[in-house]
C-alpha cells in the first residue's frame, strides 16, 4: 500500500503520527506525504453531535425525588422520583434526563454534603400537603428571598381561607413561576392585591393585562387623503351606486 499511495512532493509529518493515540509517537517522515484517501481507512467520521463535555453517570433517585453526584444531592419534580435517572455534570452546571426529557438542572455545588434544591419541584406535593408548608426545607430557603408581596397574599388567603385552603390557593399561585418570570409574577401579585382579587384567578387576570400592556401600541388609522387643491377627485369614492346600470345586464344575451 506504501508504494500505491499517492504523494505530495515535498516530506511532511504524517497524519496518523500526529493522531497517535498518546501523542508521544515518534513522528515518521516519508520522501512525500502520503494523500488523503489513504487515511480514511484508519479514521472514523465524526459522531452526528458535538462531544459533551461532561461526567456522565446513571443513578437512582432517593425518596425526596433527589439525584446524588459525588457528595451533594440535587433535585428533580416529585413525580419523578424513585426513577434511574442520567445525570450530566458539566463544570458548572448538573443536568437530570430521564431518557432524552431533561428533568433539571442546576448550578453545581462544590461544596460537600450540600442539598441543591429548586422549590417549583415540591410544589405539587405541598400542595396536597398543605400543613407541611411552613416546614419544607426548599420553601424555607425561597421565602428569605420573596418579595413584601408575596408574604401579604399569603396572609390574606390565609385569613380568608383558613384550613388550609387559603395556602393550596398561594401554592397555586407560586406555580405559576414554572410559566412567567419572577419579576412579572411580582408585578402581578401587586396589582392583584391592589384590585382586591387576592386569588389564582385575580392573579392570572392581571399577568393578562400586564401581557397586553408590553404589546406595541395599534398604529394609528390613517388620515383621509387631502384633496382641498384637487375638488374634482373629492366625489369619488363616494358617489351613491346606479343600481339601473344591473338592470341593462339583464338584457343582454351572452
Amino acid at each position: 500500500m506504501y508504494g500505491a499511495v499517492p504523494r505530495n512532493r515535498r516530506a511532511n509529518i504524517t497524519l496518523l503520527a500526529s493522531l497517535s493515540l498518546l501523542g508521544m509517537g515518534e513522528a515518521f517522515l516519508l520522501e512525500g506525504s502520503a494523500d488523503t484517501a489513504v487515511f480514511e481507512l484508519y479514521i472514523l467520521p465524526l459522531p452526528p453531535s458535538d462531544y459533551e463535555c461532561c461526567d456522565m453517570v446513571t443513578v437512582r433517585l432517593n425518596p425526596y425525588s433527589q439525584a446524588q453526584y459525588e457528595t451533594n444531592r440535587y433535585s428533580v419534580p416529585v413525580k419523578h422520583a424513585r426513577r434511574t435517572v442520567t445525570l450530566k455534570a458539566y463544570p458548572f452546571t448538573i443536568e437530570i434526563f430521564d431518557e432524552s426529557l431533561l428533568l433539571a438542572s442546576h448550578p453545581r455545588c462544590y461544596e460537600r454534603e450540600q442539598d441543591v434544591f429548586d422549590p417549583l419541584h415540591y410544589l405539587p406535593l405541598i400542595e396536597t400537603k398543605p400543613a407541611s408548608f411552613d416546614y419544607v426545607k426548599p420553601l424555607k430557603r425561597w421565602r428569605k428571598d420573596w418579595p413584601t408581596c408575596y408574604h401579604q397574599m399569603l396572609r390574606l388567603l390565609r385569613e380568608s381561607w383558613p384550613d388550609g385552603k387559603g395556602v393550596q390557593e398561594f401554592v397555586r399561585v407560586l406555580m405559576l413561576h414554572e410559566r412567567f418570570p419572577a419579576i412579572q409574577m411580582e408585578q402581578a401579585i401587586e396589582r392583584a392585591i391592589s384590585y382586591g382579587c387576592v386569588h389564582l384567578d385575580g392573579v392570572l387576570y392581571c399577568l393578562h393585562e400586564l401581557a397586553k400592556e408590553a404589546l406595541p401600541s395599534e398604529p394609528e388609522e390613517p388620515k383621509p387623503l387631502d384633496l382641498t387643491s384637487r375638488p374634482d377627485l373629492d366625489a369619488i369614492g363616494n358617489q351613491p351606486v346606479d343600481l339601473s346600470r344591473y338592470e341593462k345586464l339583464l338584457k343582454l344575451r351572452w
